[in-house]
């Protein structure tokens, strides 16, 4: 499974890459970041809500949409990296 993740990530990322590199030859390049930038939240939010109403139907806890929240807050703060 972690293969063919990491497949598709390779891919995904080479594509945006390209298709990036082509489209800022038309358009400023602060126009196709923000557009970039835009489509890729929108994908997050996209799978996020599908897993929040998925999780809405398994479990009565709402994970996912317990860990947007606490995500999406400006004070969270990472735990301490244990000593090596």
């Amino acid at each position: 499974m972690s293969v063919l993740l990491a497949v598709l990530s390779a891919l995904v990322w080479g594509t945006a890459d390209y298709l990036g590199g082509k489209a800022s030859r038309r358009a400023e390049s602060s126009v196709v970041t923000l557009f970039g930038q835009g489509a890729g939240l929108l994908a997050v939010l996209t799978i996020a809500g599908a897993d929040s109403a998925a999780a809405e139907t398994v479990s009565p806890k709402k994970p996912a949409r317990k860990a947007i929240s606490v995500a999406t807050k400006a004070d969270v703060k990472l735990p301490p990296r244990p000593a090596v």
